[in-house]
């Protein structure tokens, strides 16, 4: 069948119906990949109507068990599937016979492996991210009308999504036996995650069409610009409401009514200022239990809440990102960056109307919550920590109050222990004074911790002993610990003697039932007490090999690593979470474990954390740029990272490491650097560097940390410490004695790029040369380095004037980039930077401020609030002021300021902005504010670089401030 003839509607070609080629691909991909009669049922399939009811006709099916939390998931993928095809059905009109092979292979697919276990979840797994994956151009439509330039790649997109449906029934069709379907699938799995990364790169190509068409239909003036800015802030209505608390209200929770009355009257009282309340105690006091009872009770009268774990940045920034999923406001939560999600998040509690609540749990470090604090001046936060200090958090706060919350009394200690332990007939627990006055000396020489309490309940329920006979194991266990002062002594003052007692009595139970589970404790305690994946301890997840540890062999036989946890869970010295898959332990746990460990065992837990994150964490290779596909795992797995780092520089005496710690800590660094989070970054990458010169003198990740030292130093303005770093990084590429000297290509690209900003032109076009040369012997190969090597050539050329090589080398790069990467990466954005600075010499500022736009939009949404995204939020505002849109210039300037201010090395950009600010301050005619921010600007240029404030007033001399890649 023939398309029907092309019109235009608002000057636009339209077609309508669409039956290409394309569209008959999709039928011919199922015609080939399935067998006569499993094509007979997917091309014969109605409607993704047909899709949602046949997923929600099986969670009914499976209501009440496991399986229906797999099934909500599918049927959540099904419903974000019909409004990406309701919305380009819009933009270009598809029969409903041409989808039908798409929905049908979608239910065939669900069909044949629901009621398998393994499988089943990862295949919900895979379709959960290509979920997050498609592009969302329901928000575009109003603007945009018919596009017929989204017909084709829309249409690949399906064929991808039908490609992947008809791997998995390929899969299940070859390997029909059930109980071994698990056994053959890791071999099968890359082929789908490749299927998945080519949907992911099909979505963004669609996404950054629909934005480049939106630009251009509008004029770029201040409201557009806005516009723009918000989109990329905010994709989408949050889904209100949306509440996210990981955790269950504690059913033994007792007394605390005082402190629940204090907090309400406080958080409910009228205000037109945020209201912040912080619980402050001793570890152990029952700090987050108090805020999960207040949840419970006042949770319904938020709109939007969330739990949020503030013991580290990393793990900060990980539950701003389900937050933001979980509210809709990100396209795509496996490729938004840390940056980009923590952004939208702030700006949405900024912005919205809606009522909202944050608990920030464990704020015990308050200086990781200083760059996450909402500045919004409504909305509800909640605080727990150990630190007295965050009663006064934040300082400027109008409308803070700071809550003590002790130990519990006696007689709520004592009811508490009685309510946990009556859940049993074997305990012998009456309701007489005798055995209530037997509880209050118990919980009383416990100091009435919760924690406390709740472990020597464990303890009775599990060897059924009633309190008289607990008191004399307690009396005996203290008195041993009393003579051992080192048991005491040792440990943190939060850490009461009374819980190192219970620690032995819990684990002498341990001990008796299972002989690894000490073992296993110990090893947890080594890594992020809030969610260890299970996946990392029972290597479902094995990226490589690695080294064999006998002592770990027990983690990968699944029914004798369950039998090894039984024990800790029923002695609630760890637990589970069964739907994010994740062991968790109390802090205070872990603190004592450590504490126990001699030397010996705390050098092999070590090696043997260090053996677990070597397996999985993804590495870079000499023939890959970027860690772009992997960054979900990374950022799975970065926690375990930081706290083994933080463990190894905090031990004394301190650990002998193992080269894969090196390694671990070279790839963990390099996803931070590309995530725009030098700070954190530079927080391991000392450690990286001193083990990485000793165990791997000679290897790629030795490179590959010196390469992300330099960039970061790159990107701070500090050209010749990236000089050194990227030099080192060259001689270790030609050390390793590879089969072919390709990688040094990498290195002397990198070290011309460090060359070009400490001013080194002739020298770096020696290097580049050099580059060039050794790949003129391997074409094809290593295509995404290649790219920057063309890159960082035109950037020469354009500082020495020859503007067409320029212009020619940073586009040829952009194919690369965007051929290794897909559409929209963000070293695309990184080229279309400096592309824009030639044709601003050009004097084609047109295209110039198009190509700082899209840089600006791409950065955005990639990298979020970091260094890279102000360096293009400062040249559109200098755009803006040439055009006299002051006010634009003076908004874009504000956010750039904002993100300079608490980068990494920010203070160059800091003050080149506000020199740039001066001049719109006066240009609106604020005279006194323009000068204040010259003067300002003038300090900071003095500082940095000596120049007296009242010579040099001029903007090329403040550009100098940056680094030359910034300009």
């Amino acid at each position: 069948m023939a398309p029907d003839t092309p019109k235009r509607v608002d000057g636009l070609l339209v077609t309508s119906p669409v039956i290409t080629d394309r569209w008959d691909a999709v039928l011919d991909l199922c015609r080939t990949k399935l067998d006569p009669k499993d094509f007979d049922i997917v091309s014969r399939f109605g409607s993704i109507e047909e899709l949602i009811q046949f997923g929600s006709a099986l969670h009914s099916r499976y209501s009440g068990r496991a399986k229906a939390f797999e099934l909500a998931r599918l049927i959540a993928f099904f419903e974000r599937l019909r409004t990406f095809h309701g919305s380009f059905d819009v933009l270009v009109h598809v029969q409903p016979t041409v989808a039908a092979p798409i929905w049908g292979s979608i239910k065939l697919c669900v069909e044949l492996v629901h009621e398998t276990n393994e499988v089943f979840e990862l295949i919900v797994e895979m379709f959960d991210e290509i979920k997050h994956t498609l592009p969302r151009i329901e928000t575009y439509i109003e603007v945009l009308g018919p596009c017929p330039s989204l017909t084709e790649p829309c249409q690949e997109l399906y064929w991808l999504i039908a490609e992947f449906s008809c791997q998995v029934i390929s899969y299940f069709r070859k390997n029909p036996l059930k109980n071994i379907l698990f056994a053959t699938w890791k071999p099968f799995r890359p082929s789908l995650e490749k299927t998945i990364a080519r949907i992911r790169k099909k979505s963004r190509q669609i996404e950054l069409e629909v934005q480049t068409l939106s630009l251009q239909k509008n004029a770029m003036h201040h409201e557009e610009i806005k516009d723009m800015l918000s989109r990329l802030e905010i994709r989408t209505r949050a889904r209100l409401p949306c509440h996210r608390v990981p955790y269950s209200k504690n059913p033994a929770f007792v007394g605390r009514d005082e402190e629940l009355e204090e907090m309400h009257n406080h958080l409910s009282a009228p205000s037109v200022n945020q209201r912040v309340v912080s619980l402050y105690g001793l570890g152990g006091v029952g700090k987050t239990q108090l805020c999960l009872e207040y949840l419970s009770k006042h949770v319904a009268s938020y709109e939007a809440a969330f739990w949020i774990s503030a013991d580290s940045l990393v793990k900060l920034a990980q539950d701003v990102r389900v937050a933001v999923t979980k509210l809709g406001l990100v396209p795509d939560e496996a490729e938004a960056s840390d940056q980009q999600c923590k952004t939208v998040f702030w700006n949405w509690l900024q912005e919205t109307d809606a009522s909202w609540l944050l608990v920030f749990d464990n704020a015990d470090d308050l200086k990781v919550l200083q760059g996450y604090w909402p500045k919004s001046k409504h909305g509800h936060i909640l605080l727990n920590s150990r630190d007295p200090a965050s009663a006064r958090f934040p300082v400027n706060s109008k409308d803070m109050k700071g809550i003590h919350v002790p130990p519990l009394s006696e007689s709520k200690a004592a009811e508490l222990l009685l309510d946990l332990v009556r859940q049993s007939d074997h305990c012998g627990v009456d309701e007489d004074v005798e055995e209530t006055e037997l509880a209050r000396q118990l919980t009383k020489s416990l100091g009435g911790l919760p924690l406390a309490i709740n472990q020597i309940a464990n303890y009775m329920l599990e060897s059924q002993c009633d309190l008289e006979e607990i008191w004399d194991i307690y009396s005996d266990f203290r008195n041993r610990a009393s003579l051992l002062d080192q048991d005491a002594g040792n440990l943190h003052m939060d850490y009461p003697h009374s819980l190192n007692t219970v620690w032995d009595i819990s684990m002498s139970r341990v001990e008796s039932a299972n002989k690894d589970s000490r073992h296993l404790l110990q090893l947890l305690a080594l890594l992020d007490p809030d969610g260890i994946p299970e996946s990392l301890l029972t290597g479902s997840d094995r990226q490589r090999v690695g080294s064999s540890f006998a002592r770990l062999q027990y983690l990968e036989n699944k029914m004798v690593y369950l039998d090894t946890t039984r024990p800790l869970l029923q002695q609630s010295l760890i637990s589970k979470d069964k739907s994010r898959r994740v062991v968790s332990m109390h802090r205070l746990v872990g603190a004592i474990t450590l504490n126990k460990m001699t030397q010996e065992d705390r050098q092999a837990r070590f090696d043997e954390a260090v053996e677990l994150l070597y397996r999985v964490y993804p590495q870079l290779t000499p023939d890959k740029a970027s860690l772009d596909s992997q960054w979900p795992r990374c950022r799975l797995y970065l926690p375990q990272v930081m706290s083994l780092e933080q463990f190894y520089r905090e031990s004394d005496p301190p650990l002998l490491p193992r080269a894969e710690f090196a390694v671990i800590l070279a790839n963990a660094s390099w996803y931070l650097f590309e995530q725009g989070l030098p700070a954190q970054a530079m927080q391991i990458l000392p450690n990286a560097r001193e083990v990485g010169e000793k165990t791997l003198p000679k290897q790629y990740p030795l490179a590959t940390i010196y390469r992300t030292f330099g960039g970061i130093y790159l990107d701070v303005n500090r050209a010749g410490d990236a000089l050194v770093n990227f030099s080192n990084q060259l001689k270790v590429l030609q050390e390793m004695g590879s089969p072919n000297d390709l990688v040094q290509a990498h290195g002397y690209t990198n070290v011309a790029l460090a060359e070009l900003g400490t001013g080194d032109y002739r020298q770096a076009r020696k290097d580049l040369d050099r580059a060039q040369e050794i790949r003129s012997k391997y074409p094809g190969q290593a295509e995404g380095y290649k790219g920057m090597t063309l890159d960082v050539i035109g950037l020469l050329e354009g500082l020495g004037g020859d503007y067409e090589s320029s212009i020619q080398h940073l586009k040829a790069a952009i194919e690369l980039y965007d051929a290794d990467l897909g559409a929209g990466n963000y070293l695309t954005a990184f080229s279309n930077f400096s592309l824009g600075n030639i044709y601003i010499r050009k004097g084609d500022l047109v295209e110039a401020f198009k190509l700082h736009t899209s840089s600006l939009s791409v950065r955005r949404d990639i990298l979020g609030e970091t260094y890279r995204t102000a360096a293009s939020l400062h040249k559109v505002a200098w755009f803006l002021h040439g055009r006299d849109e002051q006010a634009a210039s003076e908004e874009m300037l504000l956010k750039a300021l904002t993100i300079y201010q608490r980068s990494y090395g920010g203070k160059g950009g800091t003050g080149r902005s506000t020199y740039l600010m001066s001049m719109v301050l006066e240009s609106l005619g604020r005279e006194e504010d323009a000068k204040n921010s010259k003067k300002l600007a003038a300090d900071i240029r003095q500082e940095l670089l000596g120049i007296p404030p009242d010579e040099q007033d001029n903007m090329e001399s403040y550009d100098k401030l940056v680094g030359t890649l910034d300009r």
